[in-house]
């Protein structure tokens, strides 16, 4: 009967006083499953010391699954699992998996070169922690927790040698630049179509190294056969699991979830019970809130819902999958969508010049036209801001009603100031890119990569000294909606507020403001006035008051107050 062996090798840095474990020792657990009716994942797991490196220990964890299954994991860490009483492994230097006959999958974060490791609880659910006040049977833990469930230690041994991992595949994965579409098929024109919806197809396996040829690190997956043709690539994937996949599927650094993103929470509110336009930026923040807490498919809970309608047993593990950012018309409520806890957001990108231009005469008069250029550094200001304010991350999507000559510029911009995601739409009439235009843009994402390595995304996001703080509430407006901010006849844009001032004429003001700066080449991102802008470590936040006035302001460590 095969069995998965996890090689364990640890400094003596965190054990118990008389333990010292050397290449060779291993350790057999069994798992137990608090639920009577509950169907087993895991049989159970061989520990295996292996060699030493320098101040580290290659160690190696094999999973058997009662179907006969089995898959491994192999590290290089400072500490071992289930040997001493702390129970995290330390500073890990390689991470890799092997599933089946496969060889060993090698995870690499493509900036670094070191390891990239799964995105789901890998020290605390995916490794076995010994429980407080467990005994030792020599340098193992004989009592534990893994993936939710109780380990008992079943037999322990040493001289057991750690095998050759033979030749591995280096899968090199970059997660702070993801570029992709939100579908798993393409279109059949080869071309853009008028007066009718194009024609879609699944992506067939040729295609997938296409796209990945081109800069695509990013697909969704519908099926276990799909799965087989992107899950080794240098590329991350979404996936519903059935049982059969857990839990192998969590120990894969480019697995990120069954839930690419949250769809419009913006757009998809009503705000018209609002009676005051803070009513709605709180109202937005906490559909946010409530939609990651849920087990909805938009939720952070979402995974662990259907990997239980499949059948399997979680145990105590509150899995969540908190890297869900929303993907968004109405780019300036990013703040609140933020500040509700979305991971970041992503605006739908339609952008074109002469459109935006006529939405803003006719909303707040002559004088705020701006060039691709510009609109684009007015859009991206609103997500940067909001990513700033709540260390959170943004990007763009291209959409087909883009214009065509600012999508290659989109792409490059929202790169250079620091965008995680880059996106593509595919389906449903006008909105649809086409996939040979897909491919084009992000080969030219990816040269622009090449010819201007960007700093770490951190740095990008602080980038910018200035910043223009809209009034609590009245950051909610969009072009798609005519009615006033937050779509609200209330909130109409002649209307007076409070002050008797319109609400247009607040907008305007801030609008304005972002127009200059822009025009002056000087960086600035749009806020809301409050604790989280001047905590952002903006060196000038220019305020706009409810009643139309402009507060320019510096911060105290400028001022030496």
């Amino acid at each position: 009967m095969a069995i998965v062996s996890l090689v364990l090798v640890s400094a003596s840095v965190g054990l118990c006083a008389d333990a010292r474990v050397t290449p060779g020792d291993w350790a057999r657990y069994t798992f137990l499953l608090a639920r009577r009716d509950a169907k087993p994942s895991v049989k159970e797991v061989l520990l295996t010391v292996g060699p030493r490196e320098k101040n580290l220990w290659w160690w190696e964890m094999a999973v058997e699954k009662p179907d006969g299954s089995a898959f491994t994991v192999r590290a290089l860490s400072e500490r071992v699992p289930m040997v001493g009483s702390g129970g995290d492994i330390g500073r890990v230097h390689r991470y890799l998996l092997k599933e089946g006959s496969r060889p060993f999958m090698d995870y690499r974060d493509k900036a670094s070169g070191g390891p990239l490791l799964p995105g789901f609880d890998f020290r605390t659910q995916l490794l076995p922690q010994p429980t407080p006040g467990s005994p030792f049977d020599g340098v193992f833990a004989t009592t534990g927790t893994c993936i939710g469930g109780a380990v008992q230690l079943m037999e322990t041994g040493h001289g057991k040698p750690l095998a050759d991992a033979g030749e591995t595949k280096l899968v090199s994965l970059d997660p702070t630049l993801i570029v992709g579409t939100g579908r798993c098929f393409r279109d059949t024109d080869d071309g853009r179509v008028t007066g009718r919806d194009y024609s879609y197809r699944p992506f067939r396996p040729e295609e997938y190294d296409e796209m990945e040829a081109a800069g695509v690190n990013f697909f969704i997956v519908d099926g276990a056969e799909r799965e087989s043709w992107v899950r080794e690539r240098s590329a991350f994937y979404t996936k519903a699991p059935v049982f059969e996949d857990f839990p192998n599927i969590l120990y894969r650094s480019n697995y990120r979830g069954m839930t690419m993103f949250m769809d419009e929470p913006a757009i998809l509110t009503d705000f018209s019970p609002c009676l005051h336009a803070t009513d709605a930026a709180n109202l937005l923040r906490l559909r946010v809130a409530e939609t990651y807490a849920s087990r909805s498919y938009y939720g952070s809970r979402a995974l662990a819902a259907q990997l239980e309608k499949a059948g399997v047993c979680l145990g105590t593990w509150e899995l969540v999958e908190w890297d869900i950012p929303a993907w968004e018309a109405v780019y300036a409520a990013a703040y609140h969508e933020a500040e509700g806890g979305a991971s970041g957001v992503v605006h739908e990108g339609r952008y074109q010049a002469a459109v935006f231009n006529t939405v803003l005469n006719d909303f707040f008069g002559p004088g705020l036209e701006v060039t691709s250029e510009e609109l684009l550094v007015l859009h991206y200001a609103f997500l940067r801001g909001a990513a700033r304010c709540f260390n959170k991350t943004w990007g763009t999507s291209i959409y087909g009603q883009a214009d065509p000559n600012i999508s290659p510029l989109a792409v490059k911009k929202a790169y250079d100031m620091g965008a995680r995601y880059i996106w593509f739409w595919t389906s449903d009439h006008g909105h649809h890119v086409p996939y040979r235009e897909q491919l084009e843009l992000t080969r030219i994402l990816r040269e622009h990569e090449k010819a201007h390595p960007r700093r770490p995304i951190r740095d990008l996001l602080r980038k910018p000294k200035v910043a223009v703080a809209f009034p609590e509430g009245y950051i909610g407006w969009s072009e798609f909606w005519p009615s006033g901010i937050w779509n609200n006849e209330r909130f109409g844009f002649k209307k007076p507020n409070e002050q008797g001032v319109p609400y247009g004429s607040i907008v305007a003001a801030a609008l304005k403001q972002g127009v200059t700066l822009a025009r002056q080449g000087t960086d600035f991102d749009f806020v809301v006035d409050g604790e989280a802008a001047r905590k952002a470590g903006y060196d000038r936040i220019i305020r706009i008051r409810t009643d139309g006035s402009v507060e320019n302001s510096v911060s105290a460590s400028k001022t030496g107050r």
